[in-house]
């Protein structure tokens, strides 16, 4: 079971994440489910290291991630998103990271990209880091163009590979 969450800039939540989780295990059971994890902009580059760690499993994973994008949202320009621990930063430091190539464009940081298309890849990720389970999403309008919005909804309740998941959404806005 998967809670995403937008709070990637909330300095306290950040600061408790591990407290609020564990919290929501206790207050709700969901049936001694015991797959529950919380998935965040903050917590993305660590839950994207795991897949891209864990043997051919995960390169699967994440090539099919890859091409889901494309084909839904870039097509026909391929995408590629990785985990990098080797980045160096202006002052000389190594940084753990996301890099995102679209076509032919130059291979950027995934804080470069617009909000809009980091809470994209943040809510589609774990579709492909688990083979099935409950997803809650917490206002997934947030930062999101409408058009993108429909599309995404779409995608969540048309393809196949999709239809394996439940989708629980907390909204703010009755349009999604």
């Amino acid at each position: 079971m998967l809670f995403i969450s937008h709070f990637r800039y909330c300095s306290n939540i950040i600061r408790d994440w591990a407290e609020i989780e564990s919290n929501f295990k206790e207050i709700y059971d969901f049936g001694g489910y015991s797959n529950f994890h919380f998935i965040n902009g903050f917590n993305y580059p660590t839950e994207f290291k795991k897949i891209q760690t864990s043997g051919p499993k995960g390169d699967t994973r994440l090539k099919d991630y890859d091409e889901f994008l494309q084909a839904n949202f870039f097509d026909p320009e391929k995408v590629r998103v990785r985990y990098n621990s080797n980045l160096e930063t202006k002052d000389g430091k190594l940084q753990n990271e996301i890099e995102v190539q679209i076509g032919d464009n130059e291979v950027r940081s995934l804080y470069e990209l617009g909000t809009g298309l980091q809470m994209l890849l943040v809510l589609t990720l774990p579709l492909f880091e688990k083979d099935s389970g409950v997803i809650f999403i917490e206002e997934p309008e947030l930062f999101l163009h409408p058009g993108l919005q429909r599309k995404l909804m779409e995608i969540m309740q048309l393809i196949p590979e999709v239809r394996i998941f439940n989708f629980l959404f907390l909204l703010i806005q009755t349009i999604f």
